[in-house]
């Protein structure tokens, strides 16, 4: 009697442990099907026009200002407008050829956008990787250290020493594009809103 008494409670134990819910740094399948079903969606996009605010910190400077993109396969078009933009600000080109256009200053032609911030604002962001970033995706082929939200998109990104954090999207539904985001790193601090999303996946 004794002995089929510790086979039920055996059983039971076994059957209360397969009920335990996964700990949510083991996501099941069904969530790592969600994500690629989200990023299937959203990693073609390639032709987008946006518009928002950005707030920027650094040691040397901090401002605001509004912004719009466009952006069309690799080649793009960042403007901003108001203090930390020094007035009007364009930055356009694509890899290997870009334009910096300062109101107050004039213009300048670099192989790199990031050099050429750097030499003219006092700042650079890794224009490049933002077209993965701003889609809400990491870039690919690179190194990454990816945290999910409950409708499996990215809440948090870690890679090339930036951190990322997404604080809103558009929506709760699957390729849901991100409206804000904070960026942090190399003694920066970046605040990204955007208020419009005009995106188009590639023909």
């Amino acid at each position: 009697m004794l002995r089929y008494l510790l086979l039920a409670v055996l059983g039971l134990t076994l059957v209360g442990c397969s009920n335990l819910t996964p700990k949510p740094d083991q996501p099941t399948d069904h969530s790592a099907l969600t994500w690629q079903t989200h990023e299937q969606s959203v990693r073609p996009i390639s032709q987008w026009n946006l518009s928002g605010k950005l707030g920027l910190r650094s040691p040397a400077q901090s401002g605001s200002a509004l912004l719009t993109w466009y952006q069309d396969q690799q080649y793009f078009d960042i403007r901003l407008n108001g203090p930390l933009g020094q007035g009007a600000t364009r930055l356009s080109g694509q890899p290997g050829r870009v334009r910096l256009d300062i109101s107050s200053k004039g213009s300048f032609v670099a192989e790199s956008a990031e050099t050429l911030m750097q030499q003219e604002l006092g700042w650079s962001l890794p224009v490049e990787f933002l077209l993965s970033w701003a889609k809400g995706l990491p870039v690919p082929k690179l190194a990454a250290h990816t945290e999910f939200d409950e409708f499996a998109r990215l809440s948090r990104l870690q890679q090339a020493g930036w951190n990322i954090h997404y604080l809103d999207y558009e929506s709760e539904a699957q390729g849901a594009l991100p409206t804000r985001m904070k960026v942090s790193g190399h003694n920066l601090q970046l605040t990204l809103v955007i208020k419009e999303w005009n995106a188009q996946s590639a023909l």
